[in-house]
């Protein structure tokens, strides 16, 4: 990974869900590390329009 990369695909389990939940940057992880903390009990995908 370079140093100022920021996109950085990957999976983050939330304790709160037990599930992992999968993420495509740094900020969507910290997202995801934020939800957990306030014990988020659901955490849903991002939409993909069809024929993506």
């Amino acid at each position: 990974m370079r140093a100022k990369q920021r996109h950085r695909p990957g999976l983050e389990v939330m304790a709160s869900t037990g599930r992992k939940h999968g993420f495509e940057s740094l900020e969507e992880m910290r997202l995801l590390v934020a939800l957990d903390f306030l014990s988020a009990s659901e955490v849903l995908a991002q939409a993909v329009p069809a024929g993506l």
